[in-house]
């Protein structure tokens, strides 16, 4: 009867889907006294609503119920759950493990289960998930606003308060390009990577007034939470998404392409060098071509050979250089 009328704090349209699998997984582990199976019913929902909803994984039990799987889902479904709380839930979901699949698995229990590094940029396949991920949203303005966030984020290196900040008086098209004009703590002004200059353009000169914000233009608050509710709710996300890593892939971009530094600073809101330091480990080596034109133009630096420079006039015993 326990298991019969559980009903968790989920949509609907979610429950529907994996209330089946998840009494019958708990019946299978056939628990002793009701409080126990309320437990048990809470966790393993919590945990088979991410693997379907979030992981985009089958809801077959030698999947979901997999070591590996169970331990991502520890360290990337839980946000804010306490760390004794999380370990609490690895240990009864590695139990229902046991329980369920037939044979020995390989147990896989990292000492600690952290979030994806901030500074981690997404890969191309990952950033090309994204877009799909945008697309396949259920109605037209989740598909705009989902597409709007990467724009924002991906495109031009926004933060995620200033993506709540971003009106479509804000943007600027000229012959140069797509630029934001950023508000917030680092007003500055910021080139729209091309491939998202468009959707910038297209999405700007839709709003019918220019104080319209750009991401959910109906919204009546402009806190953070308004993101990731909206992350949150969204359906088939084929990964943790996070405005810091969105953010950090645009960094990363230009740093891969030799943007120029003071450039690059001026146009993320950075004001050292060291708060660019986090990325440079995801910049990839320079190849042998490249390494060569580097060492040609350090050498021309450093042996005054720039045009203009003031030691390509003679040295100090007359000779020129």
């Amino acid at each position: 009867m326990t298991i019969e009328r559980f009903r968790p704090d989920m949509p609907a349209e979610v429950w529907s889907v994996i209330e089946a699998p998840v009494r019958t997984w708990v019946a299978e582990c056939d628990t002793q006294g009701m409080r126990e199976t309320r437990r048990l019913l809470g966790i393993v929902a919590q945990h088979v609503r991410w693997c379907w909803e979030t992981a985009g994984l089958p809801l077959d039990k030698s999947v979901v119920f997999r070591h590996q799987v169970v331990a991502e889902f520890i360290g990337k479904g839980l946000p804010g759950v306490k760390p004794a709380t999380r370990g609490s839930y690895r240990s009864t979901l590695m139990k229902v493990a046991d329980l369920l699949l037939e044979g020995a698995q390989v147990i896989y229990r990292p000492p600690h289960l952290p979030d994806s590094d901030p500074a981690c940029p997404y890969t191309a396949s990952e950033v090309t998930l994204l877009r799909y991920w945008a697309a396949g949203q259920a109605t037209d303005a989740r598909r705009v606003n989902a597409t709007v966030l990467l724009a924002l984020s991906l495109g031009a290196g926004l933060s995620t308060n200033e993506v709540m900040l971003a009106r479509a008086g804000d943007v600027t098209v000229d012959d140069e390009g797509v630029f934001i004009a950023v508000q917030g703590d680092r007003p500055r002004l910021v080139p729209v990577l091309a491939e998202w200059e468009e959707t910038v353009t297209t999405i700007a000169r839709a709003a019918w007034r220019p104080d319209l914000y750009l991401f959910r233009p109906t919204r009546q608050n402009i806190t953070a939470n308004s993101v990731y509710n909206f992350i949150h709710r969204s359906n088939s996300k084929p990964m943790t998404i996070s405005v810091q890593r969105l953010r950090a892939t645009w960094l990363v971009t230009h740093l891969s392409a030799d943007t120029p530094v003071r450039a690059l600073m001026a146009a993320s809101g950075i004001t050292t060098l060291k708060g660019l330091d986090r990325f440079m480990p995801f910049v990839p080596e320079a190849d042998q071509a490249d390494a060569a034109t580097s060492r040609a133009v350090l050498r021309r630096r450093f042996t005054g050979e720039i045009e203009g420079h003031p030691d390509t006039e003679s040295d100090r015993g007359g000779r020129s250089r």
